[in-house]
């Protein structure tokens, strides 16, 4: 057969036979892709050295066993099922083997199987070729860890580790758009902290960058929900997004997380309403069968303005009603 041209030297007797077998010998011996052939069920038959630079299995190793002495185990047992029901049907295979070498190292490898036919029209064989795309592949991975890193960095506060008033604009509008077309409730608190220019002031701005830290972390900790949401808004400012909770719910939140904040007994001697770090919270909800034009983020601004006008280190809610 063909493939046994490189053991044939010189015994064909065409001397242009001889000649062209030659130089498919050379074609397939020098080439830069893995060559394997094998029997109907994958037993191999004959590989080039490119086949054994790459995985390390000499010739004498590799003839005679399946292919699957390269399965690294990391692949389905669909993926496999998928190619062979491909190539036993008489068609081309392509795709991506992440095979395994002699010496237990990974590699992936782009490949392509042929059926090749005997006389009678029955598979006989499949030419196997591959390219060693394995530096490639690795560095697409590394590029897209990168990319998920720096969305992920695109969306997170790199101070207090919450997320970003960018990454709060896209979940504040989904949840708006849930609710005004499935109905239900929405609020949302509006923390600041009280006098914190002072503490800076006072402190510094590492201690105030400690604060910060501190407070996000109380804030996260008080939210019992795993869809309650909290975000840094800006300098000592978060927010935060309660689905499916009314103003009194949304009272209960924010009740407890100012008393939390309030009890950590943060020193701040240069407040004007307390000796601790302490915050002021607007709460805004509606339904939005009732209120579809009701802007919460600005109602839930206007509330905080008016804990601060009060006295601070306060709660006011405000519902559809304009009802503080």
């Amino acid at each position: 057969m063909w493939f046994e041209c490189c053991d044939l030297e010189g015994k064909v007797d065409d001397p242009r036979v001889s000649k062209r077998l030659e130089l498919l010998c050379q074609a397939v011996n020098k080439s830069s892709s893995m060559i394997v052939i094998t029997d109907p069920v994958g037993n191999i038959i004959f590989v080039n050295p490119k086949f054994t630079e790459v995985t390390g299995y000499e010739r004498e190793e590799a003839v005679g066993e399946n292919m699957n002495i390269l399965n690294s185990g990391r692949q389905s047992q669909e993926f496999y099922e998928e190619m062979w029901e491909t190539i036993q049907a008489g068609k081309e295979w392509r795709g991506e083997f992440c095979n395994r070498r002699k010496s237990g190292e990974i590699y992936w490898a782009h490949t392509t199987i042929s059926p090749i036919n005997d006389d009678s029209g029955e598979i006989s064989h499949y030419i196997c070729i591959q390219e060693d795309f394995t530096e490639r592949h690795n560095l697409r991975q590394e590029l897209r860890k990168t990319n998920r890193r720096l969305a992920k960095e695109a969306k997170i506060d790199a101070l207090t580790e919450l997320p970003n008033r960018r990454y709060f604009d896209e979940i504040y509008q989904r949840e708006l758009a849930h609710v005004r077309r499935f109905g239900g409730s929405l609020s949302l608190l509006m923390i600041d902290i009280d006098y914190f220019k002072n503490y800076n002031d006072a402190f510094g701005h590492t201690r105030g960058d400690e604060c910060l830290q501190k407070l996000a972390e109380l804030i996260d900790r008080n939210l019992v929900r795993s869809n309650d949401f909290v975000a840094r808004y800006g300098g000592e400012e978060f927010v935060v997004i309660l689905p499916g909770t009314d103003r009194a719910g949304a009272q209960q939140v924010a009740d407890r997380i100012r008393l939390a904040v309030e009890a950590a007994e943060i020193e701040h001697p240069d407040s004007e309403c307390a000796d601790v770090v302490t915050v002021s919270i607007g709460a805004a909800s509606y339904e939005a069968e009732d209120y579809p034009d009701y802007d919460l983020l600005e109602e839930a601004d206007a509330a905080l303005y008016s804990a601060k006008k009060e006295g601070r280190n306060r709660v006011c809610a405000v519902s559809a009603d304009r009802n503080y």
